[in-house]
């Protein structure tokens, strides 16, 4: 599907989450390497999403995973980022491109002063690491308005384009910062 997209607009890229056992699958990123040749498919628009509650408990299985991944040019998220008690520990060891906080602090951002503080310090943490920030699971306006006042790079959710089931955005005529429910703050 990526590949196909990818005649219409070079600049698509697509998120794929990973689940805690593909990290053990030996074949998997060998795998990966050869569709990647076989289909023309520039790694550099492949991101692979990882929670930070898995790589807390396999740190180093991750660690070796995330880093050959990025060996092949793909790119890493470090999602549901922001529960553990010292997350930034965790994301400077493995080597993510985009933090993307936890649904659970986006949901209570617009009715709770002490998460819209919270995640304002993580855009100036992600700030000072020289990454990108993204905010889940917008839904509502309001949210919306608390989401770029805490400063974050990119927000997603129902608010901006609820999800479909069928990849149909038309992405000839897009905007590079806007793409399919997630946009720039």
């Amino acid at each position: 599907m990526l590949a196909e997209k990818q005649k219409q607009a070079d600049n698509i890229s697509l998120i794929v989450k990973l689940s805690s056992s593909a990290y053990s699958d030996e074949g998997l990123l060998p795998w990966l390497y050869e569709r990647f040749k076989a289909l023309r498919i520039e790694p550099t628009h492949m991101i692979f999403e990882v929670t930070e509650k898995d790589a807390a408990g396999h740190i180093s299985q991750i660690d070796k995973f995330t880093r050959t991944l990025k060996k092949m040019r793909c790119r890493v998220v470090l999602s549901k980022f922001g529960l553990a008690d010292d997350p930034f520990r965790i994301f400077k060891t493995i080597p993510a491109d985009i933090i993307k906080v936890s649904p659970e602090l986006t949901k209570r951002v617009a009715s709770d002063s002490a998460v819209m503080a919270q995640l304002t310090e993580m855009v100036q943490k992600a700030r000072e690491l020289e990454k990108p920030i993204l905010a889940p699971f917008v839904e509502t306006a309001e949210a919306m308005a608390m989401i770029f006042q805490c400063g974050f790079d990119f927000a997603q959710g129902n608010f901006l384009q609820e999800p479909d089931v069928v990849m149909s955005f038309d992405f000839s005529d897009t905007d590079e910062s806007i793409h399919s429910g997630q946009a720039a703050v």
